[in-house]
């Protein structure tokens, strides 16, 4: 009796590991139920494991312009495992040059992303093909159109919805309000709200 309790034993042993790192199907020629091993093993057991939270990581294509610029826009936003990238595109129709520019990580002009109920701050890490202040511009010419990107820290995956500032600068600078990884919401583009936004956000980043 002792001699099959443990045969017994070892034959669970060997099902319980096998069954977690191959197909369950396979095991010993026997049909142990359909999915992988580890829900057979969780079933079996009532082990469980841990949900991971959808993560935002991707390319998203987005046409968002600055609150204070129609000319600027963010096109793209591209989420990372250690970055957010976003990608903007000004076009330059006025009658003259456009000089342009931003400030270093650090300053007090630097750009930053928010969440919407302005809680929590990601701060900039580096920028491509733009001109950094308190520098030269870089000017766009008559007709033409530049493109850059900014890249900051990594966003929360639950923020599919957030703003982005220059820093704490109220003049001459390029917000961009409730820039929507997903669905558009109502009021999403309703400018006239944008202003207050802006001054709420600007308070609490103080």
């Amino acid at each position: 009796m002792r001699r099959n309790a443990l045969f017994c034993l070892m034959v669970l042993g060997f099902v319980v590991s096998t069954t977690l790192s191959f197909n369950p199907r396979v095991c010993l020629g026997f049909d142990l139920g359909g999915g992988d091993g580890k829900k057979m093993v969780k079933d079996l057991f009532g082990i469980s494991t841990p949900k991971k939270q959808n993560s935002l990581n991707g390319t998203y294509k987005v046409d968002k312009r600055s609150y204070t610029e129609a000319r600027m826009k963010i096109k793209q936003v591209q989420v990372t495992d250690d970055e957010t990238i976003l990608r903007f595109r000004l076009v330059n129709s006025t009658k003259k040059k456009y000089g342009m520019g931003i400030y270093p990580a650090g300053n007090k002009g630097a750009y930053f992303i928010v969440s919407t109920d302005g809680k929590k701050k990601f701060r900039l890490i580096d920028s491509q093909g733009i001109n950094i202040l308190p520098g030269k511009y870089m000017y766009v010419p008559v007709g033409k159109s530049k493109e850059f990107t900014i890249s900051f820290e990594r966003i929360d995956d639950s923020m599919t919805r957030f703003h982005l500032m220059e820093g704490n600068l109220k003049k001459n600078a390029w917000h961009f309000m409730n820039i929507n990884l997903g669905k558009p919401r109502p009021g999403d583009d309703d400018i006239s709200t944008w202003g207050q936004i802006i001054d709420q956000v600007l308070k609490d980043a103080k």
